[in-house]
């Protein structure tokens, strides 16, 4: 009996109404697709089979081509500039050297200041940068707030917990013994010579230029800090704020491609939203008692992330349109993830390809399993990474803090700087160190590390499994025949049997009870299958020697299918009997 209304979302004759469209050919439309051909077969063999256009594959496609074309006319423009900027201001603001004859006393990101002597050549570098913050080889530096002031420099400290830093002006900066006079004995400058302060700031902003073209134009606000670190030391660093300079106008086929991607992005939003509204309908109206996973099925997640990425397209033209100075790092990313979206959106038209889209179901396959696994690693693996701050933590920079020693082991477990680990620990205790290292190793190289990859492997091998259907298992490793997939491709065969060939087709995508449930719902079934109908077995004998009709060709294909699937059945069995034999052979024969 059809489960297909007279009315509502279908026609009165309980056909799908798939909009048809009026400028096709009337020859073109070879039918409507059924309900499960139209949920889960490929928009090109919709098109071949019903003359359906793939509307919103060519949508996607496009989108992703021009938003990929955008993001790398705004890489090429903003980040490489960015990037020689930012490494310039590193090697002027916050050396590169440990030498302080080569750095003038400025110490780099890596080494602590400890004293007043070099945090005074630091106040001093940091007066005279006004000079040499300019000197480069493409790009003109320009101060738009220079902290230098009258030959005194502007400082902002953070004293305790204020959250308002204290406005500070540092008089004759650019002279070491002024700076050092200073810290030593005017009171007003006492917390910084005491280190009596959370960090201390000098605020610069510089208007950035390259000399072939005025279009590559960025604003920086620079704010080299000395922060204290909890040990009564201070580390230098570099935070900074950069902005695209105001009144700088995109090129011409920018501005096209940004018009073009929000049409496409908008187009793409309301294809997604209809056929989530068509499948809501189809759930509400013929699944109500099917699993979550099944409703989860037929929803295809793949709109939503589409619709996700729609907003972030839309908003990221938006952006670039209607801010002025838009900030580089959000403008940049807007972008990064309107591309990244809209490539990896277009990863759904591959699961109609069973060899192209194993990737993404072994990954839905293998991810819980793994996530398990790591859930029992974790406090094995927290236990290393604690005790070697406690054993290292004195004698190695690459275990100071929780966090380091988690990446150095990290870095163990993966091969890398396995040498230079037990070089940089050989000055500690010999035997304790190399048997912590030769444990860990040992453990997480030769054990966990091939689980995780055998676990990999599982669930590759039962995608496999369930994509070749009845395939012959043979072909697969000797202990890959009980595979989860097994007991699943295994139930109900004959039922299965008698859907049509091409949507058991679908079943690496949909689970078999739903398959049936929209077969059922189709009524006699799709247009190229078998209607339902099964004819015996001796009518089919007797057609197979001559020309059968559609429903007897059925009916064999399905006998066929039968049997294969016994055919493997019978092959397991004979595989589980050969090892029952060989097992008891090697028994010794007991003796009365």
């Amino acid at each position: 009996m059809s489960l297909r209304p007279a009315g509502g979302r279908y026609g009165s004759t309980g056909e799908p109404l798939l909009g048809r469209s009026a400028s096709m050919p009337v020859n073109a439309l070879r039918g409507d697709p059924p309900l499960v051909d139209r949920l889960f077969s490929s928009p090109l063999d919709q098109y071949k089979r019903f003359g359906k256009r793939p509307v919103a594959m060519a949508i996607n496609v496009l989108l992703a081509l021009i938003t990929l074309a955008v993001a790398v006319e705004f890489i090429n423009v903003n980040v490489r500039h960015a990037s020689q900027s930012l490494r310039h201001f590193y090697g002027v603001l916050v050396a590169s050297s440990d030498s302080p004859k080569e750095n003038g006393g400025l110490h780099n990101r890596q080494k602590l200041i400890d004293s007043e002597t070099d945090l005074a050549h630091s106040l001093v570098r940091l007066a005279t940068s006004s000079v040499t913050l300019a000197e480069s080889a493409t790009n003109d530096y320009q101060f738009i707030g220079s902290p230098m002031q009258d030959g005194a420099l502007t400082l902002m400290v953070v004293v305790g917990d204020l959250n308002e830093p204290v406005l500070l002006t540092l008089p004759n900066a650019t002279t070491f013994d002024s700076v050092r006079a200073s810290l030593d004995d005017d009171p007003e400058f006492s917390i910084l010579g005491q280190y009596h302060f959370s960090s201390l700031m000098v605020p610069m902003k510089v208007h950035d230029t390259q000399y072939r073209d005025e279009r590559f134009c960025l604003e920086w606000s620079l704010m080299p800090t000395f922060a204290e670190n909890g040990s009564g030391q201070l580390a230098l660093q570099l935070p900074y704020h950069v902005r695209s300079c105001a009144g700088v106008h995109l090129r011409l086929w920018a501005v096209v491609g940004l018009w073009s991607m929000l049409a496409c992005g908008i187009a793409s939003a309301l294809v997604s939203l209809c056929s989530l509204r068509y499948r809501l309908g189809v759930v509400r109206k013929f699944l109500k008692d099917s699993s979550v996973q099944d409703k989860v099925t037929v929803m295809n997640m793949w709109l939503v992330f589409s619709l996700v990425g729609n907003a972030v397209q839309i908003v990221s033209v938006v952006y670039a349109f209607l801010v002025e100075r838009p900030d580089i790092y959000t403008h940049l990313n807007l972008f990064g993830f309107s591309a990244a979206f809209a490539l990896v959106s277009l990863v759904q038209y591959l699961a109609h390809f069973r060899s192209l889209y194993i990737l993404y179901s072994t990954l839905a396959h293998g991810i819980p399993q793994i996530l398990k696994f790591l859930v029992g690693v974790l406090p094995v693996y927290l236990s290393f990474v604690v005790c070697a701050v406690c054993l290292f933590g004195f004698h190695s920079h690459w275990f100071v803090s929780l966090g380091d020693s988690s990446n150095a082991l990290f870095s163990l477990l993966n091969g890398d700087q396995i040498h230079d680990t037990f070089t940089n620990l050989k000055d500690v205790s010999v035997l304790g160190s190399r048997l912590f290292l030769y444990s860990f190793l040992a453990l997480f190289i030769y054990v966990v590390l091939n689980i995780f990859i055998t676990i990999a492997e599982d669930a590759f091998f039962t995608v496999k499994f369930m994509q070749e259907g009845a395939g012959p298992i043979t072909n697969l490793p000797h202990y890959r025949h009980r595979v989860p997939a097994a007991s699943l491709l295994h139930q109900n065969n004959e039922e299965i049997s008698r859907m049509p060939k091409s949507v058991t087709l679908y079943r690496h995508r949909a689970s078999d009870p739903l398959l049936k449930k929209l077969v059922a719902v189709d009524g006699e079934g799709s247009s190229s299958g078998c209607h339902g109908v099964t004819a015996s077995h001796d009518e089919a004998s007797t057609s197979a020697g001559g020309d059968a009709s559609p429903v007897q060709q059925c009916d064999l294909q399905a006998q066929v299918a039968v049997l294969m699937r016994q055919s493997v059945e019978m092959q397991d069995q004979i595989r589980k009997l050969s090892e029952a034999l060989l097992t008891r052979r090697n028994c010794p024969v007991a003796v009365d």
